[in-house]
């Protein structure tokens, strides 16, 4: 398990502090997952975030809310199937992950994302009351970024907006 510094827990905990006021804010539920996914970007120093809903009729996962994501990911990301690919896999699975080397790690293997110029991955799921609502990613095109406190953080931003993401979805 890896020790956070004392600046890396600053940084989180006013990344947690901003996503709170967001989150109770009066701002309606698309400008809620934007402000989230600005404050998570920059937490992550990563490039590209995006919500995704879950509709449990169709089984399709479709973007919600991005930033920074190019054309080409935006369009592969607005009707995914569950398990299908690889962010249709990671959302089946109900697990958070992370890859810091898309091109190598069998698992998380992204081909669009790599050829979009992006190497890291960090996904997690957004469930409440064990019911799946969407998944939360981000990436970087930086090799190696993200850790197991990235994961643990993802994972809270996801506690922080289910509300947010049940109200949204179909």
């Amino acid at each position: 398990m890896s020790a956070q510094s004392p600046v890396q827990r600053d940084k989180y905990l006013y990344l947690l502090s901003e996503i709170s006021d967001i989150v109770s804010s009066s701002l309606g539920d698309r400008d809620i997952l934007e402000g989230v996914l600005w404050e998570l970007g920059i937490a992550l120093e990563a490039e590209a975030c995006w919500i995704l809903n879950y509709n449990p009729a169709t089984k399709h996962l479709m973007l919600i809310a991005q930033k920074g994501l190019p054309e080409s990911l935006i369009n592969e990301l607005n009707s995914l199937q569950l398990g299908k690919d690889v962010i249709g896999r990671i959302a089946l699975e109900r697990k958070p992950v992370f890859s810091n080397d898309m091109t190598k790690d069998s698992n998380y293997q992204w081909d669009d994302a790599v050829k979009a110029g992006f190497h890291s991955l960090l996904a997690a799921p957004v469930i409440s009351g064990g019911k799946m609502l969407g998944l939360v990613g981000a990436m970087s095109t930086k090799f190696g970024l993200f850790n197991m406190n990235d994961l643990k953080l993802i994972s809270v931003v996801c506690a922080c907006i289910s509300d947010v993401c049940d109200r949204t979805n179909p």
